[in-house]
């Protein structure tokens, strides 16, 4: 493993937490109220706060989060019969459909922020504050840059299958 040279450190702690991140993305997080959510639900109610007013289409919203279409169709259909979303048309355009958290959903993301930021991301912020600004937008560089090969490579492996695919052939009699 002598190619990572210098990074071994760096890219092994990335690669550990990319792993973890996986482990815990369908796993449930309770709530007050007894509502649960999954990371990607969470991150998909703090992507619709932060963009309400861009109404985009659901296409948009799972390119920008890195979903699949039918993983954010999954989750919006989840997150939609816990009352945490609803689902709209814009008029003069019933193709596109258009999520907005609801009250309950917005609330629920601000107890899970009340929760994270007191556990987890003031500790984050704490290091991070220790790294100049300049340095942390690299790292943010770095990340893209990998973030985009590993979606070219999903796409790639997508595409790959359906030419791979040989169709059967039926003897004609």
């Amino acid at each position: 493993m002598e190619w990572l040279g210098k990074y071994r450190e760096f890219i092994e702690k990335l690669v550990r937490f990319s792993n973890v991140s996986t482990q815990i993305t369908d796993k449930s997080i309770y709530l007050k109220d007894s509502l649960k959510f999954t990371p990607v639900q969470i991150q998909i109610l703090e992507y619709l706060l932060e963009n309400r007013e861009q109404r985009q289409k659901m296409a948009d919203i799972a390119q920008a989060l890195g979903l699949s279409p039918s993983n954010l169709s999954k989750n919006v259909a989840r997150m939609q019969q816990k009352g945490a979303l609803e689902k709209y048309h814009q008029s003069g355009n019933r193709k596109n459909v258009i999520l907005q958290p609801t009250p309950k959903g917005e609330c629920a993301y601000e107890e899970y922020v009340a929760e994270i930021l007191q556990f987890e991301f003031n500790q984050v912020f704490r290091l991070l504050d220790q790294i100049p600004g300049e340095y942390i937008g690299k790292i943010g560089e770095v990340l893209d840059f990998m973030t985009e090969r590993h979606l070219e490579r999903i796409r790639e492996g997508t595409s790959r299958k359906i030419q791979n695919q040989v169709p059967e052939l039926i003897k004609i009699e």
